[in-house]
């Protein structure tokens, strides 16, 4: 019975009879054993009670008073979980796209190529035609200098000098003055290029020589010429730019014998008028705007050419017997030295002395050549004009009138 009373007390102390108190009291036995049995019953402090509590609190009971603050714990824990996965995705991908296979480095190749092919012709157009602009201005810079040496000395400028008797023009001697362009210096800002020459020498000798040889003149040179206006066999600097001498009569050439229109009967070697079909010669001869009786604006003054193709364009832009281009030789005819138009060609009169076609008006635009006019107008004719209508634009005193050009 006391064991049991024990057993029942040390789970939940009970209030005992008093019958049973006056009998612990009165029995020392008994009192041991009830010390026992209260010396054996659990402490109940705090640190034992609140794990007890604890564990019998229900989880929903939890949840509800924590769960505002655990769920976008949670969240964020679940995100960044998601987030990592997916970078060490991306990593895997472009690590494994570091480069190109072959097929894809062939196939950008093949791209490139066609954009290239497709491109570059539009790239060299558009050169091409930045450089025939800048000749076109260079050509009325000229012919803004040649009226106004017109109008200081009552003419165009003449090629060479005083004509002595027994000697040309362009043969050695004091009277040996240079060329047309030459005498435009100071009206092509190269006055004082100008003023270094000795006039009262020969031009193309000695000190004036030395001055002259090798100075290009940025308003003689058509950038499309890749020669860029130098002599490469004796470093003279060249023109791409000559006075016409009209339809003039030529020699080494059958086919184009020239004199279209009986104006000019000889070679250009004359200081008189009447022999002469175009608005300058090769001698000291230079036209009046009197003399164009059939319109400075239907008569070529000044027209390209291309300097490699003749032994006559090619000596220097200074040059008392180089520049003297005629309208007798069909625009650009082919002459079969490199560099030329047509080079190749296997028709005659295709030498760099045939002078009919050699010293014809020529340039390395495609289809045609610039010309000036008398009255200061470029113009671009293309190299398929009517032969007859390109002798009228050449002569100055033919009486007939000009066609569309």
């Amino acid at each position: 019975m006391h064991g049991a009373i024990c057993r029942q007390g040390c789970g939940e102390p009970q209030q005992k009879p008093s019958f049973v108190r006056q009998r612990e009291h009165s029995s020392p036995a008994v009192a041991a054993r009830s010390r026992r049995c209260v010396n054996s019953r659990p402490h109940l402090d705090s640190t034992t009670l609140q794990p007890n509590v604890a564990s019998r609190i229900p989880d929903f009971f939890v949840l509800g008073r924590v769960g505002k603050s655990l769920i976008p714990a949670l969240s964020r824990i679940t995100t960044n979980r998601v987030t990592e996965s997916r970078v060490e995705m991306l990593k895997v991908f472009r690590r494994r796209q570091a480069g190109f296979t072959l097929i894809e480095l062939l196939v950008v190749i093949a791209i490139i190529a066609v954009l290239v092919a497709i491109l570059l012709p539009a790239v060299q157009q558009a050169r091409e035609a930045a450089r025939r602009s800048q000749c076109g201005n260079n050509l009325k810079q000229l012919g803004i200098a040649m009226h106004s040496y017109h109008e200081v000395a009552g003419q165009f400028p003449i090629s060479g000098g005083v004509t002595i008797a027994g000697n040309r023009a362009w043969e050695a001697g004091n009277h040996r003055k240079g060329s047309v362009l030459l005498k435009l210096l100071p009206f092509v800002d190269q006055g004082a290029l100008y003023n270094k020459v000795d006039f009262q020498l020969d031009v193309e000798a000695g000190q004036n020589y030395t001055e002259l040889r090798t100075k290009k003149i940025p308003t003689f040179i058509c950038p499309s010429d890749p020669a860029g206006g130098m002599n490469s066999n004796n470093g003279n600097a060249l023109s791409n730019y000559s006075p016409s001498v009209g339809a003039q009569r030529m020699i080494n050439c059958a086919a184009y014998p020239g004199n279209h229109f009986g104006n000019g009967a000889g070679e250009p070697f004359s200081n008189r008028a009447g022999d002469i079909s175009g608005m300058f010669a090769m001698e000291a001869w230079g036209a009046r705007v009197a003399d164009v009786s059939d319109g400075l604006s239907n008569t070529i003054m000044v027209g390209e050419v291309v300097p490699v193709c003749s032994d006559h364009t090619n000596r220097a832009w200074w040059s008392t017997s180089a520049l003297w281009a005629a309208t007798t030789g069909p625009m650009n005819y082919p002459i079969n030295i490199a560099g030329c138009p047509g080079n190749g060609s296997t028709i005659g009169c295709n030498t760099i002395s045939d002078r009919a076609t050699a010293i014809a008006f020529k340039s390395l635009h495609v289809g045609g050549a610039q010309f000036l006019l008398g009255d200061g107008g470029v113009r671009f004719i293309t190299e398929n004009i009517d032969y007859d209508n390109y002798q009228r634009l050449g002569d100055r005193r033919d009486n007939k009138s000009v066609a569309d050009f």
